[in-house]
């Protein structure tokens, strides 16, 4: 697993945006040789360039067309703004802004694809029935259909400069292996804590990976010994009940600043659609920011 050097950063202008762009704070984010990108989408039609209102046929769709011509400028401006508030805390960075039009998802995913992004961030609002609804119209289906790591933020404005507590979801599997070596190729401040969590659930036994728990207990011990050779605490803990349930529960308990879990894709099919399911299911329900580890795929 590489470090991260080509970001896309979603911003919408929301207060969970600019959360998102604080939320950078606690990612353990190299300080210089990263490309951040800073997406807006305006959800509005409008006409291939050199086209002008004047050029429409009726005085409702010149109207209407003003209309959106303005609210994209307004959209530009919140971009430059969120770009400039980027630079500020991450001088060496290098940030460029994109501001389009059309459907958000499709779009960031479509940007995310052109830069090569190793990680795509969008802010989340919480976990109210509305904020679901957001979360699968939008986050959603960049998580699940990006092809690299997606980190849905829910951070806090003003976050401190201190560690961050770090929860890892691990089970042995292929993406949970991924999602241990994201998270050890970050550059984390020396206060930073890991935990490893493990969910032993009796409905969904190990064995479909064909390995022990005592086996992934085993790995899990010297996963959290070479975080403590880094200069990082961390501990393991194993706790039964469903992935779905445990990990969010305990990252609540925990004060996690991040959950970090693999995403979908891994082989075999039951295996993708299980880890598909724990990831969604952990990025809908956190109280806190989650990054679903998805190594490039090119």
């Amino acid at each position: 697993m590489t470090s991260i050097r080509n970001i896309l950063i979603a911003y919408d202008g929301s207060g969970s945006a600019d959360a998102a762009i604080d939320d950078l704070k606690k990612a353990g984010l190299d300080e210089s040789g990263v490309t951040a990108v800073v997406i807006s989408i305006a959800e509005v039609w409008l006409p291939p360039e050199p086209m002008a209102p004047e050029d429409l046929p009726t005085s409702r769709s010149r109207f209407h067309l003003e209309a959106n011509m303005e609210l994209f400028e307004r959209v530009k401006e919140a971009n430059a703004k969120a770009a400039d508030r980027i630079r500020s805390a991450f001088p060496a960075w290098k940030v460029e802004s994109c501001t389009t039009s059309g459907s958000p998802a499709w779009e960031i995913l479509l940007k995310a694809s052109e830069i090569k992004a190793d990680l795509i961030i969008v802010g989340a609002q919480g976990i109210s029935a509305i904020d679901k609804i957001l979360i699968g119209s939008v986050s959603g289906k960049v998580v699940n259909e990006a092809e690299c790591s997606v980190r849905v933020a829910r951070g806090k404005i003003d976050v401190d400069n201190g560690g961050a507590r770090i929860l890892v979801a691990f089970d042995g599997s292929e993406g949970s292996r991924a999602t241990i070596d994201a998270v050890q190729a970050r550059n984390w401040p020396a206060d930073t804590e890991v935990r490893v969590v493990i969910a032993s659930d009796s409905t969904r036994p190990f064995s479909y990976l064909n390995i022990e728990v005592e086996d992934i207990e085993d790995t899990a011990a010297s996963i959290v010994e070479s975080f403590k050779r880094s200069g990082i605490k961390a501990d393991k803990i194993v706790i039964e009940g469903s992935p779905k349930n445990v990990i969010v529960e305990e990252a609540r308990n925990w004060a996690a600043d991040c959950i970090f879990v693999g995403a979908a894709g891994y082989s075999p099919r039951i295996i993708r659609m299980l880890l598909g399911t724990i990831s969604s299911a952990v990025v809908t329900r956190a109280h806190c920011s989650v990054e679903v580890v998805r190594p490039k795929t090119s």
